[in-house]
């Protein structure tokens, strides 16, 4: 974004400039140079695969998938949005009720952390999926007034066309760059200072009116108003102080919170989140987040019970989501939070599995589509005994985005390892492989799942695919091969028992000793072999497998 803004910045000055310039010769340079620069990109987009081009920063300018992939997603959902209240929009800070609502499932296959936005990342978009019509003729109004001051002060003769062309591009960068970002405190106060100097230096009054050839008249002085100015600094101060200081405060103290948290001083962990919660500000999601997480991390791995105040972090957490939820009910994020924090604690604490099941479901109400939520509620489902429940669910989230390979294989290994519906599992794990987003195995132990899956479907030409593929595969260690060389040897498969007994040898030395005598992968593993590199780093699983669980 910012590097577009400049990009327009200039050509914008060039173009002002050419057409305002009384000398041609000048003209014609500026419009010259201004097709040279767009030929010279128009040439490096042509050869943007080249070496040198992703050598240079010119990459960042001509490669635009995986910067902007997600961004068009949420780009078409604030479209819809607009669409859908062309007026007056979702209201302000809204959008990530739109975003939820409407929410793409593809978003998934860029990684979790892609599936949350707040903003659409362009604020253009932005004003107009939450405020409308009304507030883009508003914000637009904005850029008309700094463009026609520019160019009625050059024409006045109050600025000269230099200083004119840069008052015109400066907006014009301003506003590209915003087409891929969402303002900030930083650019927010850089726009004010830019929206000043255009007002300021286009002012007769402020830059010297020239009424004539001798004379330079600036404008009249007078007293400040200080009643008024004492009003409006009082109610600015109170509107800052609660929206801005407390806020900020209360997620300060949120933050060092967790840190304390995190170190084991209960004691000042509980304080910290305490004097946050004591704290009124309009959003509560700071603290009920870093809570949540936290003892839901906790929860999971089996530690909580290390804490000795782990209930009365516990009510800390409920307050905090509940008086989140009270205020923003239709936000997604806190409404999962909030599911899952009852997840993890039904068992500790008795909490009816209904009332978390029920917590689950008003969460997809306000994101049908996002298969977290789906996932989440499917756990529970299989943890009170209702396979068959969680099975549909499962299959509901495929259907969402049949392309995602991740989606056939969470559906293929419960349905050939909870519910022993071994065909149609086989045939879903398979599809997990073909589909337009391959699932890439995440455990070692997902390689005797999915040799179980071709040698159920009778698949030859995938099992022989998966034996040449070992490399890119995650390394086991000398039991997972030895199993999965006898399995491929009862079933006949002589030749490619071969291929992983040779491929399991180069990667733990014991492999063929446990192929030989199954008796000793029952014994102990020895620290894990380093004689081979481990295989590149992939995106973490939504979802834990079937295996895992």
């Amino acid at each position: 974004g910012a590097l577009l803004g400049l990009g327009a910045g200039f050509a914008s000055f060039m173009v002002y400039y050419a057409l305002f310039t009384k000398n041609r010769r000048v003209r014609a340079t500026v419009l010259g140079l201004l097709a040279l620069a767009i030929a010279g990109y128009g040439l490096a987009f042509a050869f943007r695969d080249t070496a040198f081009i992703r050598s240079t920063p010119l990459s960042r300018l001509t490669h635009f998938e995986m910067s902007v992939s997600t961004r068009f997603i949420a780009w078409h959902i604030a479209w819809d949005g607009f669409k859908e209240r062309p007026l007056t929009g979702w209201g302000f800070d809204t959008f990530h009720i739109l975003f939820n609502q409407k929410y793409n499932p593809q978003s998934l296959r860029f990684g979790q952390y892609e599936t949350w936005f707040d903003r659409s990342h362009n604020t253009i978009l932005d004003v107009l999926s939450m405020t409308g019509l009304l507030g883009f003729i508003a914000f637009a109004g904005i850029f008309i007034t700094l463009f026609f001051t520019s160019w009625r002060a050059f024409k006045k003769g109050w600025i000269d066309l230099p200083v004119s062309a840069v008052l015109v591009a400066l907006p014009v960068a301003y506003f590209v760059q915003n087409l891929f970002v969402f303002d900030h405190p930083a650019a927010f106060s850089m726009s004010y200072l830019l929206f000043a100097l255009v007002i300021a230096s286009t002012r007769g009054e402020f830059v010297g009116r020239k009424d004539s050839d001798e004379e330079v008249h600036l404008g009249a002085k007078h007293d400040a108003p200080w009643v008024s100015l004492g009003v409006v600094y009082l109610l600015a101060f109170v509107l800052v102080w609660n929206a801005s200081v407390q806020p900020f405060q209360a997620s300060r103290f949120a933050i060092l919170g967790s840190q304390a948290f995190a170190s084991r001083r209960e004691d000042v962990a509980y304080d910290l989140y305490r004097k946050s919660l004591d704290l009124w500000t309009p959003y509560r999601d700071e603290l009920s987040f870093l809570t949540g997480r936290d003892i839901i991390t906790l929860s999971a791995q089996g530690t909580l019970n290390k804490y000795k105040r782990w209930k009365d972090f516990y009510q800390i957490a409920k307050e905090a989501s509940e008086e989140e939820l009270s205020r923003h009910p239709k936000n997604t994020h806190p409404q999962f939070l909030y599911s899952r924090l009852l997840h993890e604690m039904a068992p500790l604490l008795s909490i009816n599995p209904a009332e978390v099941e029920q917590r689950y479901k008003i969460a997809i109400e306000t994101s049908p589509k996002r298969q977290q939520l789906y996932y989440s509620l499917a756990r529970l489902y299989f943890q009170t005994r209702r396979p068959e429940l969680a099975i549909d669910l499962y299959r509901k989230v495929k259907d969402f985005d049949p392309g995602f390979g991740e989606a056939h294989w969470t559906l293929g290994l419960s349905l050939m390892y909870d519910v022993n519906k071994k065909d149609e599992g086989a045939k879903e794990m398979i599809a997990s492989q073909t589909a337009e987003l391959p699932y890439r195995l995440q455990d070692p132990r997902e390689l005797d799942a999915l040799a179980d899956a071709y040698l159920t479907a009778k698949d030859d030409k995938g099992l022989q695919h998966m034996m040449d593929s070992l490399a890119t595969l995650p390394q086991a260690d000398a039991a997972t091969y030895a199993k999965l060389a006898h399995k491929l040897q009862d079933a006949g498969k002589s030749g490619l028992r071969d291929v992983i007994l040779v491929y399991g040898q180069s990667v733990d030395e014991r492999t063929r000793r446990f192929y030989d005598n199954p008796a000793l992968a029952t014994q102990p593993p020895p620290a894990p072999p380093k004689t081979v590199s481990p295989p590149p780093q992939v995106a973490t699983n939504t979802v834990p497998s079937m295996i895992k669980r």
